[in-house]
């Protein structure tokens, strides 16, 4: 919503605009376009029906990492009112960028319909302007594709499931029964289990561990009677008393 808010006033300044004469206003707007290159693209091409627009080096920074997302190519269609994004450099899994799918058309969101005007008014300066800000902006809510692939072709979404999952309080006996080997933190989570160590957690335990045996072991030394009033038929002395004795055989 940030990002698109900023392109909206973006788009609204470059719209209120005095209306001059159509073919003022494409001479004119030939000679802004021309004011882009070299600041903020390499090279601008014309022809009957498009634009198209080659950038240097994109790369956007998200929490202090820069990612490399390669030299892009915007075609405007002046004939459709439609832009693409092309990524001459470094297309990752068929995406040119973050925010363009895989038939190179852009995520604009709610601006898009202010885009199409820029272009059917011929605002070709305030479209290249609005579409390379537009590039070097990231927003993780609304992407096609991660950024985090532009820098690691192998990265895998399960490694924010897992911390997720970490971050909603999964641990110890919770990792244990998930059994998930390929966790990152299943590997201390017997390790984590034994620190925070509980009855009620070491009862129900299908693998007890040494320290859960021996936590169940001090629990009937210390009051045997109450094993024979205990509901957790999982313990090991359930309805056993001090002398090993069970309920059922007293009964008999």
């Amino acid at each position: 919503m940030s990002r698109n808010r900023n392109l909206d006033k973006h788009i609204l300044t470059l719209l209120e605009k005095p209306i001059i004469p159509l073919n003022k206003k494409i001479l004119d707007g030939y000679a802004n376009v021309k004011k882009l290159v070299p600041g903020l693209y390499q090279s601008i091409q014309f022809d009957d029906q498009h634009i198209r627009a080659k950038t240097h080096q994109v790369n956007i920074n998200v929490d202090g990492e820069d990612f490399n997302i390669g030299i892009l190519l915007i075609e405007l269609d002046l004939s459709k009112g439609q832009a693409k994004i092309y990524n001459l450099t470094n297309t990752v899994n068929g995406y040119p960028h973050p925010h363009v799918n895989d038939n190179s058309e852009i995520c604009l969101g709610n601006i898009s319909a202010g885009l199409r005007q820029m272009l059917g008014e011929f605002e070709i300066y305030g479209a290249l302007e609005l579409l390379h800000k537009f590039i070097h902006e990231y927003n993780e809510d609304d992407a096609y594709q991660k950024i985090q692939y532009w820098n690691d072709p192998d990265y895998c979404e399960e490694d924010d499931e897992y911390e997720r999952c970490r971050e909603s309080g999964s641990y110890g006996r919770i990792c244990l029964d998930c059994s998930d080997s390929y966790c990152p933190y299943y590997e201390r989570a017997l390790e984590e289990c034994i620190e925070n160590i509980s009855f009620e957690n070491c009862v129900t335990c299908r693998d007890r561990c040494e320290a859960g045996i021996e936590l169940l072991q001090e629990c009937h030394d210390e009051n045997p009677q109450n094993c024979m009033i205990c509901s957790y038929s999982s313990c090991p002395y359930y309805k056993k008393s001090e002398e090993g004795v069970t309920n059922e055989t007293v009964t008999a």
